[in-house]
């Protein structure tokens, strides 16, 4: 039997710096978390049944076309099929850790990691296929949050204004895994307290993971040098769209200046018990014009009104986003953000690479029958 490679897996909401938490534990000489590249609940869980070799086999070529376009990433599928393959069976749990392994075979690392966002309902998912493995939940203050995300959304109509149920989701879940799960298997980072406390956070993560502190995790200005450029890279703000390494309390206050009026009082409006509970006082500065222009525009479009509707009656939020990530003609443009795929050049390749290539696995396996 396959013995598991020690592995990792962390969520949250966009902007609550999970890109910050990727680069601390990827300059670690043992760890590579894996950040916006196979993303296995967004692009494989659940879309290839029955998982037959000619399906994995699809599956890996999708992987390998959208990571080579997308990022100039390069993955063997020859080496991973054989590898799922000679486990003796096809299931998705196999499917994940072998795409991983050979992964963190190209770094020269012993644990693996991804970081997923926007995936927090997989965790328990995670949780089934590697019981050893460590779950790591990001969250920030939702106005930082939404100030960070309504500057960056390509989302039209004020959909943007949906990471405010996203977020609500989030914590409701964290809540109840934090409640539910062993603390030696799920640990919470909160993102105000990576930039006041680096050594003290980031001593407590590694502690929860298993291994020591390295110097260069708390060396920002070491880490350009550090980085393997094919899966890691430094934190962009969109609010100056400067690359940042490290720690920067003002990214936790840009909020302030950021948000207009309405928006501030539609945040903390909808999530005020879930701010409250995590420790986050109201501004309260804001009046009942505000709210009222706020409510206007979030009920005016049917998917915020649905999603406002559920939260009166229930409390709960919603992880589902309002664009499928997982439609190549929503993705940014690699790790840019600020850029959509569907613009560049690339997007007419992908495309034309992607029929050429179901055309090829189907053709191989109508000659094997």
């Amino acid at each position: 039997m396959t013995s598991h490679a020690p592995c990792i897996f962390g969520s949250g909401t966009g902007r609550s710096g999970g890109w910050l938490v990727t680069d601390i534990l990827s300059v670690h000489s043992k760890v590579m978390v894996f950040t916006e590249r196979v993303h296995f609940f967004r692009f494989v869980y659940g879309r290839y049944d029955p998982l037959t070799p000619k399906n994995v086999e699809r599956m890996l070529h999708h992987q390998q076309l959208r990571l080579s376009v997308r990022f100039g990433v390069a993955i063997e599928v020859e080496p991973i099929l054989a590898a799922i393959v000679k486990r003796g069976q096809l299931t998705y749990q196999t499917c994940y850790e072998e795409i991983m392994r050979w992964l963190l075979g190209t770094t020269g690392k012993t644990i693996w990691g991804e970081y997923a966002p926007m995936q927090w309902r997989s965790i328990p998912l995670f949780r089934k296929m590697f019981p050893d493995g460590k779950i790591f939940h990001i969250y920030r203050d939702v106005r930082g949050v939404f100030a960070s995300w309504a500057k960056m959304s390509f989302m039209s109509d004020h959909l943007y204004l949906n990471i405010i149920f996203n977020w609500i989701d989030s914590i409701n879940h964290l809540r109840r895994y934090r409640e539910t799960f062993p603390a030696d298997r799920y640990h919470t980072i909160k993102f105000e307290d990576i930039h006041a406390d680096p050594e003290g956070t980031i001593g407590r993560l590694c502690a929860f993971i298993g291994v020591e502190v390295e110097p260069q995790q708390l060396q920002p200005e070491k880490w350009p040098d550090l980085f393997d450029r094919r899966y890691i890279k430094a934190n962009v703000s969109s609010h100056d769209r400067k690359t940042y390494y490290g720690f920067h309390r003002k990214l936790s206050e840009n909020w302030r200046s950021a948000l207009k009026p309405w928006q501030l009082a539609i945040v903390e409006f909808l999530a005020r018990e879930q701010l409250e509970a995590m420790g986050y006082s109201c501004s309260e500065q804001y009046n009942a014009r505000d709210l009222h222009e706020g409510l206007k525009i979030l009920t005016a479009h049917p998917l915020l009104f649905k999603h406002f509707q559920i939260l009166l009656a229930t409390g709960e939020g919603t992880q589902t986003l309002p664009n499928d990530p997982a439609d190549p003609r929503n993705w940014s443009a690699g790790d840019g953000f600020f850029d959509k795929f569907v613009d560049t050049p690339a997007y007419a390749d992908y495309v034309a690479n992607l029929e050429a290539m179901e055309a090829a696995v189907a053709k191989k396996y109508a000659q094997a029958s």
